[in-house]
């Protein structure tokens, strides 16, 4: 099938016997104002799914605070691993069908979890002071570069 054109809009509409600015109003309404799309930013219209956020993120921050690591490792572990959690979650935001288990690379949800849990910060919905605090040995890497420590001898 190739690219759609407003030409082919109109004509499919006028099947129906339906006037293009009648089919953009329905459109609109059913389309805009009900469902959604992850790339369209609706997601977070529904409240509900806000909430089924905020409770995927504070299972996500356990699972940090498991394993020790942290939020894009976390998420990263948890779609390679197919966790039910992760996918129950998503299925209930109806980001994924339900019907499908896995519909996205494990590094694509884990940039749009991060994406998502940015803006949730952004607006208000979740605080900064929530996140756990997660200790890696990344000061003393940064300081052997900046030759601050010596090396050990072996």
């Amino acid at each position: 099938m190739g690219k759609q054109t407003w030409k082919h809009f109109v004509a499919l509409w006028s099947r129906f016997g339906i006037k293009p600015e009648e089919a953009t109003e329905i459109l609109v309404k059913n389309w805009l104002d009900k469902n959604y799309t992850t790339l369209n930013g609706n997601l977070w219209k529904d409240k509900r799914n806000r909430v089924y956020f905020i409770k995927l993120v504070h299972y996500i921050y356990a699972y940090m605070k498991k394993k020790n690591i942290r939020w894009r490792a976390a998420c990263l572990k948890l779609a390679n691993n197919g966790d039910p959690g992760l996918a129950d979650a998503l299925t209930l935001m109806k980001v994924i069908p339900a019907t499908e288990t896995v519909s996205m690379s494990a590094v694509t949800c884990a940039k749009l979890l991060g994406q998502w849990r940015q803006e949730f910060f952004d607006n208000g919905w979740l605080n900064y002071d929530e996140r756990p605090e997660i200790k890696i040995k990344r000061v003393e890497k940064s300081l052997r570069r900046a030759k601050l420590v010596k090396k050990k001898k072996k």
